[in-house]
């Protein structure tokens, strides 16, 4: 399936796994990899190391504050990076929203995770 997502011509693929990175460079290795938010990419060194596993865009984890993303930013100028701005922060690990998924069903691996930060979830102790 990966070299026919090649042969489509798809931009990038978005991933998160270290195998499968190694696979997708195997199999195509002239396909863009962009480094998911999930891997939670949040200093220099960890951007340096995706650099140096091929990676060419990371979308740095979402905790970053502007001030650090201008510092990645100025230590690794070659690194692609990208970011998600928007209000809410899903309670999540690593960026894998499982609130989301366990409530609702819906999980952010298909795009379709809720913000269940708008809805009412009530924690009690057992």
């Amino acid at each position: 399936m990966i070299p026919a997502l090649a042969d489509a011509g798809v931009d990038a693929l978005i991933v998160s796994d270290p195998g499968m990175i190694r696979l997708i460079q195997t199999l195509t290795p002239n396909l863009p990899l962009h480094l998911s938010t999930q891997t939670n990419t949040t200093n220099i060194e960890a951007v340096r190391f995706w650099r140096d596993q091929g990676v060419q865009r990371i979308i740095l984890a979402r905790e970053l504050n502007l001030k650090e993303v201008g510092e990645i930013a100025t230590a690794v100028p070659e690194m692609e990076l990208e970011l998600f701005v928007h209000g809410a922060m899903c309670m999540a690990y690593s960026g894998r929203c499982y609130l989301s998924a366990f409530r609702n069903h819906r999980n952010a691996n298909q795009a379709i995770a809720v913000n269940l930060a708008a809805g009412n979830i009530y924690f009690t102790k057992q």
